[in-house]
């Protein structure tokens, strides 16, 4: 070994490469106790959950007499199909930051390893954040889904109301992620920098598939991402919609 490395840091790194490597083996640890919702963790329904974010490649294969629909109609219900999916693929990404880089950060300072890397200065109250779209998807989201697959009409934009007319109070965790989402971009780049066995594990974790081949720092911006996202896609589903109560439900949404 390079003399460089203190024996005692080496150590760390053969430890290190050896939880990482049983990870790989036996799949990521369990969410530890401060991961865990409520009642209502990702772990405790995780297969429910999959199954729940699962939707079908279209809008065409739920609703029935497509054939029969405007241009104008076909481009709402595509648009509104783009919030959906859109969304489920949000949630995904999210559960990657936590499953992934947050469980295992977690894990590994259980085990005596990356104790000095603070959770929270990196990933900040992202669990807040999944929080509010689990809520966002169980209540508004899949709802509409479930109506349309059981009624096979077209989707209802005015069904989001329901989510979006009190987005401010909802999504008030978004403040202090935005606030504090330049600090943990600077603090993640401090450690890849001066940190070898944080560089190993981000390493080791963005190689993985879940990631797909998304880095941390990709990672980390997708809330905000998100968050500017919504009044463009309920502006494209108004620009697409006729119906005078259903333009106003929407314009009251992207006001809220």
């Amino acid at each position: 070994p390079p003399l460089s490395v203190p024996p005692q840091e080496l150590d760390k790194t053969e430890q290190l490469e050896s939880k990482l490597q049983s990870y790989g083996l036996f799949g990521l640890p369990r969410l530890p106790d401060q991961l865990r919702f409520d009642q209502d963790s990702w772990e405790d329904g995780e297969e429910e959950d999959e199954a729940g974010l699962r939707m079908e490649d279209s809008w065409q294969q739920i609703i029935q007499g497509t054939e029969a629909l405007t241009r104008r109609q076909c481009h709402q219900q595509e648009a509104i199909w783009e919030l959906l999916h859109t969304e489920a693929s949000y949630i995904k990404k999210l559960k990657v930051i936590t499953d992934l880089f947050l469980c295992c950060l977690l894990n590994l300072q259980d085990s005596g390893l990356l104790c000095e890397v603070e959770a929270e200065r990196l990933f900040s109250n992202i669990q807040e954040i999944i929080r509010v779209h689990r809520s966002l998807w169980r209540t508004v989201m899949a709802p509409i889904l479930e109506k349309a697959r059981l009624t096979q009409n077209l989707l209802d934009p005015t069904d989001f109301s329901k989510g979006f007319k009190t987005f401010g109070s909802h999504f008030q965790p978004y403040v202090r992620y935005c606030m504090e989402e330049e600090a943990c971009m600077e603090y993640m780049r401090n450690l890849l920098r001066q940190n070898e066995l944080f560089r190993l594990y981000v390493t080791w974790a963005e190689k993985h598939k879940q990631c797909n081949r998304l880095k941390l720092s990709d990672m980390l911006v997708k809330p905000h991402q998100r968050l500017t996202k919504y009044p463009l896609l309920l502006k494209s589903v108004l620009k697409k919609t006729e119906d005078p109560e259903a333009r106003e439900a929407i314009i009251g949404m992207v006001s809220g």
